[in-house]
């Protein structure tokens, strides 16, 4: 029996590359290529260069990551 084990991280869309497929930066500096899965399809058209996003990556690659969500920006008040 094999668990999968990912890492979850905040990042900046910087570039888009193609329809589902980004370039985004990470807060520590790392540059990674996201894609948009099957079941996120319908982020496609709110995903544009400076939004927030939450990204899953594997310990075996930290150059490529999986889009999960979209992360609302705080308001400051």
């Amino acid at each position: 029996m094999s668990v999968q084990q990912s890492i979850e991280g905040v990042g900046e869309i910087v570039e888009v590359l193609k329809p589902r497929l980004f370039r985004v930066r990470m807060p520590n500096g790392h540059v990674v290529t996201a894609f948009l899965g099957k079941k996120e399809a319908n982020l496609v058209d709110s995903l544009t260069k400076g939004k927030q996003v939450c990204v899953s990556l594997t310990p075996f690659d930290m150059s490529t990551g999986r889009i999960l969500r979209i992360l609302e920006p705080e308001n400051e008040s």
